[in-house]
C-alpha cells in the first residue's frame, strides 16, 4: 500500500507547480465574503456556512437554513429563506439554474425549496418526499426540471411550474 502512495503522489501535480503554472490552477481568497461569513451578525442571524455553490454569482447555504447570495464584487446582494427555513433544518445543498435566476436547495429534514434569486421568492417547496437529507440537488437540462438525492441514497425527479 505505501508503494503505491508514493506513486499516486507522484502522478499527481504539487501544489507549487500549480502555483507556477497559473492556467492549470488559480486560487483567489474571497476576503469580503470570508469576512461577512465571520462578522458577528451573520454567524448570529443566518448561521455557519454549510455548502456553496458558484455561478454568475455565489450562493452559500447556512445552518440556519438561509442562502446568502454574493455578487462578483463579494457584496451580498439577496438573502433567501426566513424562518421557516430554518424550521427545515441546515442547507446541506445547492445549485443554481444555468439561466442564473433559480436557485434549488436541499436541507437537512429532506425538503427541497426552489428560489426565484431576482425576486426572492419561493417558486416551489418540496415537503414530505424525503425523510432523511437532501444531499445533492442538480438542476437538469432545462431549468424546469431537477433532481435530488438523500443520504439514505432515495433519487427524485421533480419538474417546476412554467409560470416563472
Amino acid at each position: 500500500e505505501e508503494g503505491e502512495e508514493q506513486a499516486r503522489r507522484k502522478r499527481l501535480p504539487s501544489i507549487s507547480s500549480m502555483k507556477k503554472n497559473s492556467s492549470t490552477f488559480k486560487a483567489k481568497v474571497m476576503e469580503k465574503i470570508s469576512a461577512s461569513l465571520l462578522s458577528d451578525n451573520i454567524r448570529t442571524n443566518a448561521g455557519l456556512p454549510t455548502c456553496l455553490a458558484v455561478s454568475g454569482f455565489i450562493a452559500v447555504g447556512t445552518t440556519h437554513g438561509l442562502v446568502l447570495v454574493f455578487d462578483s464584487n463579494e457584496a451580498i446582494r439577496i438573502i433567501l429563506g426566513s424562518s421557516e427555513g430554518m424550521e427545515y433544518g441546515p442547507i446541506y445543498s445547492i445549485d443554481v439554474a444555468k439561466t442564473n435566476d433559480w436557485l434549488v436547495c436541499g436541507h437537512q429534514k429532506g425538503q427541497i425549496v426552489v428560489w426565484d434569486i431576482p425576486s426572492g421568492k419561493v417558486i416551489k417547496t418540496i415537503i414530505g418526499t424525503h425523510t432523511s437529507s437532501v444531499i445533492h440537488v442538480k438542476f437538469l437540462s432545462d431549468h424546469l426540471k431537477s433532481s435530488a438525492q438523500t443520504l439514505r441514497a432515495k433519487f427524485i425527479s421533480f419538474r417546476l411550474p412554467k409560470c416563472f
